[in-house]
């Protein structure tokens, strides 16, 4: 994935949305649809992994600097138990250069 439209379609086929992304327009909508996605699965211990990040990194800086973020705060939100009602889950996310 070396652009921000190969990350949506990435994050499309790959995670758990809730709801649907219907377009690439919005870093914010693709923020709360993965995290309500991850929040609603039955599963406690879940890993992403994120190949070749060094990719979008080089070619489209700013949007890499945006998806870091994004999956860089999973972890500790989806850890929370009030934001969570009591069903906090455990994220790891792998950058794999």
């Amino acid at each position: 994935m070396s652009s921000r439209d190969a990350f949506f379609d990435g994050v499309r086929d790959t995670l758990p949305l809730d709801p649907p992304l219907q377009s690439n327009a919005s870093w914010d909508a693709l923020d709360d649809s993965v995290w309500s996605g991850l929040d609603g699965l039955d599963e406690n211990g879940i890993v992403i992994v994120w190949r070749d990040s060094s990719d979008m990194e080089a070619q489209a800086p700013a949007d890499f600097s945006t998806a870091f973020s994004i999956l860089n705060e999973l972890p500790g939100m989806l850890a929370d138990v009030v934001s969570t009602v009591n069903h906090s889950k455990k994220l790891v996310v792998l950058q794999v250069m």
